[in-house]
């Protein structure tokens, strides 16, 4: 039943990530890429649909086996590294571009845009919280595990 919750969990907090960031790509869809946020904005939605998938096969092997399959939850680590690293490009450009992005006086910028990317980099800082905490515990416990299996 616990495991179940927290699935549900995490398709809940993918689905919300994701729709937050197709209805910026729909209502930004005539600005120009400025920064190249809309491209941005549009891998980092890719990798969200792919966690979102991927959460939705573990809570159906949760309720099939009541169990989590390995592999899954391997998958779902890979995915959130590569998608913590998206993060961190996504800060990079972000900060970068951020002056001649907003400002509405120059040509070719993109000011809703902007604001779009500046909402993703925020729900991105609690993926990368999620990503340091289950990295620092992997680091901290994989080696304690091998000491208890050799004894």
């Amino acid at each position: 039943m616990q495991r179940e919750r927290i699935q549900c969990f995490e398709i809940m907090w993918s689905g919300v990530c994701v729709f937050v960031m197709f209805f910026s790509i729909a209502i930004n869809f005539n600005e120009t890429n400025c920064g190249n946020y809309k491209t941005w904005l549009k891998v980092s939605l890719a990798f969200y649909i792919c966690d979102l998938i991927v959460a939705m096969n573990q809570l159906m092997t949760v309720k099939k086996v009541r169990h989590e399959s390995l592999w899954l939850l391997i998958t779902m680590f890979v995915l959130l590294v590569i998608n913590t690293s998206w993060f961190i490009y996504g800060n990079v450009i972000y900060y970068q571009n951020k002056d001649e992005c907003s400002d509405t006086a120059v040509v070719g910028s993109a000011p809703e845009l902007t604001s779009s990317m500046w909402i993703m980099i925020l729900v991105g800082y609690s993926t990368m919280c999620k990503c340091c905490c289950i990295s620092a515990l992997l680091a901290y416990l994989v080696p304690l595990l091998i000491g208890i299996y050799r004894r």
